[in-house]
């Protein structure tokens, strides 16, 4: 059960797959860091599926106060949740491809959990990072 968001890449293994998995992601990432597979028509896709998403939390009272509360707490400031939707829904493919490419310019980190495992965790990200 793969999972990619925008802070973190995170994957769950057995030990003697993390080499196997590490070496996927770090091609994977490079290629995402290269590349720009990206359609419009995907990139409509996805805003489709925000604004389906959109409609079941406009129908969920609780759903909508606990943003409000959230964003209160963490910020100490009232979002405009229909402002936030019209930037995202202007987000064009140029958009994604510009901000993919500074992704993994940074300092990065890798975690890993459970049993030991006998790798170079890092060499294996240089190495398959291509």
């Amino acid at each position: 059960d793969d999972k990619t968001d925008l802070e973190r890449i995170s994957t769950e293994t057995s030990p003697e797959n993390v080499t196997r998995i590490m070496s996927l992601i770090a091609h994977t990432a490079h290629e995402l860091y290269t590349t720009n597979s990206l359609t419009a028509e995907k990139l409509q896709q996805y805003t489709n599926q925000n604004k389906l998403g959109r409609a079941d939390f406009l129908e969920r009272n609780t759903m909508r106060c606990n943003q409000l509360v959230s964003d209160w707490l963490h910020y100490n400031v009232l979002s405009d949740m229909y402002k936030n939707w019209q930037i995202a829904d202007s987000i064009t493919v140029e958009d994604v491809a510009k901000n993919i490419r500074g992704y993994f310019d940074g300092p990065m980190s890798i975690i890993t959990h459970g049993p030991k495992f006998d790798c170079n965790v890092e060499q294996i990200w240089h190495d398959n990072f291509k």
